[in-house]
């Protein structure tokens, strides 16, 4: 659909482009508008100050820290998993950069991930995008809150930035 490229990926090699947010992506954007009303968040925006390309999924900012919320499906393993992990850390040091604050980046996998080998039961079927163990999907969705929090109400800043990796092989 997208020439081979995921759709946030497409987005930011043609920013003029209009494409379609998956089912699960919409749903975490829908949960985190839903639990946090009083917050202004940018979704798939470009950050100020930044290069156009470079459009968080979740973007929170203060005037003392910014928070970052990645909706990684299947944890941003396809087509080119080593291609993407260099992509990601690049584009993860141009957000820091560009922001001049402390940031903390969440990075949630929606899919499948292992545990010393053993498959954890995923809540989403990885094409219909269907939820398919609504109990582990709340699960998941309460620990990216739990995690927001945290990074939220920290105090303890550093210039480094922090990133949470939820639900992805270890």
């Amino acid at each position: 659909k997208y020439g081979g490229l995921c759709a946030r990926r497409y987005s930011e090699e043609n920013p003029d482009a209009k494409v379609q947010l998956s089912k699960t992506e919409k749903r975490v954007i829908d949960f985190i508008k839903k639990n946090f009303p009083g917050l202004r968040f940018k979704f798939n925006k470009s950050v100020l100050g930044c290069n156009r390309r470079f459009r968080p999924d979740i973007f929170y900012e203060d005037d003392s820290k910014a928070i970052v919320i990645e909706v990684d499906e299947r944890q941003h393993k396809r087509p080119h998993p080593e291609y993407e992990q260099e992509y990601t850390e690049n584009r993860d040091r141009q957000i820091v950069k560009c922001l001049g604050k402390p940031l903390t980046i969440i990075r949630f996998n929606t899919h499948t991930y292992y545990i010393e080998g053993v498959m954890q039961n995923p809540p989403i079927h990885w094409r219909t995008h269907a939820i398919t163990n609504p109990e582990e999907w709340n699960e998941r969705l309460q620990t990216l809150k739990n995690y927001f929090l945290s990074a939220l109400t920290n105090t303890n800043l550093s210039s480094v930035p922090v990133v949470h990796w939820l639900f992805y092989d270890r």
